[in-house]
């Protein structure tokens, strides 16, 4: 394969010199099928990182159709698992004042108007809508990056 060059059809990658190069990242997963592996992974990370505990039920349900379904999605929740200590603080600490808290932020508060927090659980209104469900990804990932309950971000304090 030395000194070759290779192309693919309908997928930007290129072969030389025994290195693959990737135009894009939409190309690598394409080629490599990875949208199975993201679904996959995310059934782990919803059984290790989220376990229900903070969710309400027919909405961890609609987690789990919709991560099958769709691999960006799917994509979102197996990112979580890079932030699986923070997410775990914050469901520990989630209670109705840290979520008033988090939704008064400036960061937040014009930016999750689906997802709600009644009973001692998190819920979105329809769990059978896709963009509702990305939402909830969307807070819990924002919220255990950046979160102002702890004055933290991932990569340290404010």
């Amino acid at each position: 394969m030395n000194n070759t060059i290779g192309f693919s059809l309908g997928v930007s990658l290129i072969l030389y010199n025994d290195i693959l190069y990737v135009a894009n990242v939409k190309s690598f997963e394409t080629f490599f099928r990875m949208s199975e592996y993201y679904k996959t992974e995310s059934e782990n990370i919803i059984d290790t990182v989220l376990q229900g505990s903070k969710i309400q039920e027919d909405t961890l349900v609609g987690l789990r159709t919709v991560t099958r379904k769709d691999s960006v999605i799917a994509k979102s929740v197996s990112k979580l698992k890079f932030r699986a200590e923070r997410v775990n603080k914050l469901f520990d600490a989630l209670n109705d004042t840290v979520f008033k808290t988090v939704m008064s932020d400036k960061v937040f508060i014009n930016s999750f108007h689906h997802v709600m927090f009644e009973n001692d659980l998190l819920k979105v209104k329809d769990p059978t809508d896709k963009k509702q469900i990305k939402e909830l990804i969307r807070f819990i990932a924002d919220t255990a990056q950046k979160s102002p309950i702890t004055d933290e971000s991932s990569v340290g304090k404010f």
